[in-house]
This record gives C-alpha cells, sequence and structure tokens, in this order.
C-alpha cells in the first residue's frame, strides 16, 4: 500500500511523463509548418534538431562535427576507457596508493598517447 506522499509523487511523475508527451508529440507535428515559416533547407533544419538533441549551440555544429571526422571509432573507444578507468580508479576500484592527482595525469597521458595501429 502506497503512503500519501508515495500516491503524489507517482501522480506527480505520470503527470511530467504525460505533459512531456504532448509537448514533444505537438513540437514534432509542426516541424514541417517551423521549417517552412523559417525557409530553411532540410539539412539545415536536420542539423538544428541534432544540435539541439546534442545540446550544442548550433553555431558550432559544424566544428564539432569536423572534428568528429578526425577520429575513428576506435579512437574514440579508447578515450572513453581511460575516462571508464579513471572514473573507476578515483572511486578506489584497483587505485593502489596512487594521489588523484597521479591518476589524473596517467589518463591524460592515455588519452594523448597516439593509438596503437595494427
Amino acid at each position: 500500500m502506497l503512503t500519501e506522499v508515495q500516491r503524489r509523487a507517482r501522480i506527480a511523475v505520470t503527470a511530467t511523463f504525460i505533459t512531456n508527451g504532448l509537448v514533444v508529440g505537438a513540437f514534432v507535428a509542426r516541424i514541417p509548418d517551423i521549417k517552412a515559416a523559417l525557409e530553411i533547407s532540410n539539412s539545415t533544419l536536420s542539423l538544428c534538431l541534432l544540435a539541439s538533441a546534442l545540446g550544442v549551440n548550433p553555431f558550432f555544429l559544424d566544428e564539432y562535427l569536423g572534428a568528429a571526422k578526425l577520429y575513428s571509432a576506435s579512437d574514440l573507444e579508447r578515450v572513453f576507457n581511460q575516462i571508464k578507468l579513471l572514473d573507476l580508479r578515483l572511486k578506489g576500484v584497483h587505485r593502489g596508493s596512487a594521489s588523484d592527482g597521479e591518476l589524473l595525469i596517467e589518463a591524460i597521458v592515455g588519452i594523448l598517447r597516439a593509438p596503437q595501429r595494427v
């Protein structure tokens, strides 16, 4: 049995999700009208929607996309693995006696070193 506080919290969360769904649905249905009113191309609209989804100012999106082309998927995977390892070690997993600063330097060196090409 739910307490009064839990019941109200559940109702609030449900209302939030319903409201979010209605707002997003209404926005998506209006995208063609917005595109026509702004007289923008499909590619510009796509870039603006992508920038919005990424939380990036559309002005900088071209720079981000250009920079992304410089790195392969394996390079990005290597960097994310270094960040994940740093996170775990800062939380105490296989940390040893290294200080936070030493762990950070080790992670930065791991990220900046040239990838091993086979």
